[in-house]
């Protein structure tokens, strides 16, 4: 597992190598931009869970496959996960899905959206 911390350490060993290698006086700055983050099962991942499937008759599998998240700049503020359609088109120049698959996305935002907020004290 990786965080800022464990990244700089290996950058600044990284960069320590070559110098000692070639001399001179290096400085690496680096800011950190966002934690990376994983949503643990819990009642928003279920809530989501049973609104695909409500909507597709499918059980949607928890991943992390996907990839870097902008959810990882929110994630301290509100719950947040990533769902959608996937297809061989995904982000590539021709990526595209039917019209079926996103209103059933639509459709499962909107559950989402209710049951969360009729969750809420």
């Amino acid at each position: 597992e990786h965080d800022y911390e464990s990244l700089r350490s290996w950058v600044d060993a990284q960069v320590a190598s070559v110098r000692d290698e070639l001399g001179g006086t290096w400085t690496v700055i680096s800011h950190e931009g966002a934690e990376a983050f994983i949503t643990e099962p819990g009642a928003f991942v279920g809530l989501v869970q049973d609104a695909v499937e409500q909507e597709t008759g499918l059980v949607p599998k928890l991943s992390t496959s996907g990839g870097t998240s902008d959810a990882r700049f929110i994630k301290n503020y509100c719950p947040v996960l990533e769902f959608g359609p996937t297809n061989a088109t995904s982000h590539k120049v021709d990526e595209h899905i039917s019209v079926e698959e996103l209103r059933a996305t639509q459709v499962i935002y909107s559950r989402v959206i209710a049951a969360y907020f009729n969750n809420q004290p």
